[in-house]
């Protein structure tokens, strides 16, 4: 996906802007010059916030908060507060929205999104975890260039955003407020719910996952416990095109010599079956592996498809080991310059599977052989 018409820059460009440096005030000090904001708006468990803002800031009343209930995808903003009235400058803002979520997606993935459609100059980004994201962007409101720095959250269903609006003209000197209160800003509660539908797969009494119900699920006869596969399907029939496709592998401990060895053994099959590995992308070991794995590994690679004429697809692969099984999960999807939001609903579903791949347990501590 290009960004703003410019073909030299994609959608993942604007990742690579990280956020301006900013030197925090002393903890004392930060705290004498804010106050400490604790709400749970509509009473809603999974909204319940708190947040530090300056001191002589004032909450807006219900009636002055826009949008609130406008529909069913912007559920509008839950609390706003603003600075003093200026006599030659528009006042400083902090507003919450909460918005709901069509698909299982990364905070950051769709906080790009929001940024592209909103058209805002994001001048940096910081991706903390999956959930969480934090940047800073430029936008205009009522003739006003306002500068924001933002926390965007997804909470099971939901993003929260909190914003923080400061006039252009201000930014100076309000600059280390702003990034030090967007940081205290949190949720209370975390909701581990999925937006979508979600089915269950279990390879007899040994192992199981989970995944969304867009996918269509094929498994073949299993023959022996020693080596088990499933595959997921992502596919637009009427067009003929795969959009996606997961596989889950689960192999005994006994039957392997090695993990390294069983790894190399297991890219030479995905290029036997057509699929070349280009470049590593990335590597991440923070992907909400089920507890029961002893250990676990997600790489990214460039891959180009023998059969699709040498068209670039992203292969993402999942390595796990549990006390007695080894699991690889590679997906194929789309690469993400491409097809942007099939790509990161692809990744979203992919991290759902991943999560929620573990042997099944009889008793406390006992894994089923």
């Amino acid at each position: 996906m290009v960004v703003s018409g410019d073909p030299s820059k994609t959608v993942f460009d604007l990742l690579s802007n990280p956020l301006p440096e900013i030197e925090f005030l002393p903890e004392e000090e930060f705290l004498a010059a804010t106050q400490e904001v604790h709400e749970t708006p509509f009473d809603d468990k999974f909204l319940e916030y708190e947040v530090r803002l300056p001191k002589d800031w004032v909450k807006k009343t219900t009636a002055d908060i826009s949008n609130l209930g406008v529909n069913q995808d912007v559920l509008g903003e839950i609390a706003a507060y603003v600075s003093p009235p200026r006599l030659e400058d528009a006042r400083s803002e902090f507003k919450v929205q909460s918005l709901s979520l069509s698909y299982d997606i990364a905070a950051s993935h769709w906080f790009l999104q929001h940024v592209l459609s909103n058209a805002y100059n994001l001048e940096g980004i910081k991706e903390h975890n999956e959930r969480r994201v934090e940047a800073v962007y430029v936008v205009v409101r009522d003739d006003t260039t306002f500068v924001v720095r933002a926390v965007a959250i997804k909470n099971g269903k939901r993003i929260i955003l909190a914003e923080f609006f400061v006039p252009q003209g201000q930014w100076q000197d309000e600059r280390v407020l702003a990034a030090q209160g967007m940081s205290s800003f949190d949720l209370m509660n975390t909701d581990k719910s999925y937006v979508q539908k979600i089915k269950n797969y279990k390879f007899l009494d040994i192992a199981e996952f989970s995944y969304p119900d867009r996918w269509e699920l094929r498994t073949p006869t299993i023959k022996t416990t020693e080596r088990m596969q499933a595959r997921l399907l992502n596919a637009n029939r009427d067009l003929k095109i795969l959009n996606g496709q997961i596989e889950i592998y689960v192999v005994s401990a006994g039957v392997v010599e090695s993990l390294e060895d069983e790894l190399l053994n297991f890219k030479k099959i995905l290029t036997q079956k057509g699929l070349q590995l280009g470049k590593l992308i990335d590597v991440s070991q923070d992907f909400g592996f089920d507890e029961s794995m002893k250990f676990g590994v997600v790489e990214s690679y460039v891959a180009t498809n023998d059969d699709k004429n040498l068209l670039e697809y992203e292969l993402w692969l999942a390595v796990m080991a549990s006390e007695s099984y080894y699991y690889f999960i590679p997906m194929v999807t789309p690469m993400r310059t491409e097809d942007f939001m099939n790509w990161s609903r692809n990744v979203g579903d992919f991290r759902i599977v991943v999560a929620n791949t573990k042997p099944i347990v009889d008793k406390p501590g006992m894994e089923s052989e």
